[in-house]
């Protein structure tokens, strides 16, 4: 840990009141951002006032002088920072700042402005009758990233039940208290750590609450998102759930070849077989009525098409079927 001197006092002062003992740290991942922290650190310090806090940055390792920058900005709270020697992502960058984290509630926000910080103050509100606040967005940002987090969150959505009731599991601001996020550090390694956290808050049975905040497009500094985030996060959607569709898809495909050579004998309760064959594996995950439902509306459709779409019926009546499983479960 480095600390970072601020203005009227030495590197790492605490108030000088007795033991400084935050009620929020806030963690900021931060990768070249010189221009933006500096407004980061005024707006928290602003929205902050009257509630002891503490920053931790952590630095991915940039290249400018994000760290210098926020040296400059004088602010109430305390001020931390750690520079990785090497870049690693955001995820690491959470990870290590939980780990550093002393306040009663940590929250997560980066430092691009796109949400600003004087949802806090809501946030630590309404955290005093839940375990981990999620902002929930009002996206004013250009349209295609609009497109990219509304896809994420309705995949998300259908793809992790238990994130489902929330109305924006793929958010990046969060806050929490201290001890919703035990255990987290070593397991914040997903491209979307926020999600990830969110889903062990759900599993675990914890209090979830959400407060809106308008998203504005960054003005400062360079995005660092990059297209393979989106495969990325297309294999974290995978792993929250278990894998579920790709070992459906598997177990589909081999228990309809079993029933297709035993129909000759079994006539229409092959069907049965391929049933049992599908559920088996898959029954930890996969409640049976949700089976028999995706296989009653698969079969409709492919019997209502097949006159009209020929064997593009067969395609549609699966991909219908997949669907079905995905958001009945």
């Amino acid at each position: 840990m480095m600390a970072v001197p601020r203005r009227g006092g030495t590197a790492g002062d605490f108030p000088t009141q007795g033991p400084f003992s935050p009620e929020l740290t806030v963690v900021v991942p931060t990768y070249n951002e010189e221009r933006n922290v500096p407004r980061l650190l005024a707006a928290l310090d602003e929205a902050l006032d009257g509630v002891p806090y503490e920053v931790v940055i952590v630095d991915d390792a940039s290249a400018d002088r994000t760290l210098d920058a926020a040296a400059g900005v004088p602010i109430r709270g305390r001020l931390r920072a750690v520079r990785k020697p090497a870049r690693t992502g955001k995820p690491s960058s959470l990870a290590i700042g939980l780990a550093h984290a002393e306040g009663r509630h940590v929250a997560f926000i980066d430092a691009d402005m796109e949400y600003h910080p004087r949802v806090l103050r809501e946030m630590l509100r309404a955290a005093a009758h839940a375990d981990i606040v999620a902002a929930r967005r009002r996206d004013r940002r250009p349209l295609p990233r609009r497109l990219t987090s509304t896809g994420a969150r309705l995949l998300t959505k259908l793809l992790v039940p238990e994130l489902r009731r929330l109305g924006d599991p793929t958010t990046e601001l969060v806050l929490a208290r201290r001890g919703a996020l035990d255990g987290l550090e070593g397991r914040l390694t997903h491209i979307k750590p926020i999600t990830y956290a969110l889903l062990d808050a759900a599993r675990r049975g914890l209090r979830i609450a959400e407060v809106d905040v308008d998203v504005e497009p960054r003005t400062q500094g360079t995005s660092s998102f990059r297209p393979r985030w989106v495969l990325a996060y297309a294999r974290q959607l995978m792993d929250m759930s278990n894998w579920l569709l790709p070992k459906y898809i598997a177990v589909a495909l081999a228990a309809a070849a079993v029933a297709r050579a035993l129909s000759p004998i079994l006539g229409a309760a092959s069907l049965a077989v391929s049933l049992a064959l599908r559920y088996a594996p898959l029954r930890r995950h996969l409640r049976l009525p949700t089976l028999l439902a995706a296989e009653a509306a698969s079969t409709t459709a492919k019997l209502a098409l097949m006159p009209l779409a020929g064997p593009m019926a067969l395609a549609v009546a699966a991909a219908l079927e997949i669907a079905l499983i995905a958001a009945l479960r």
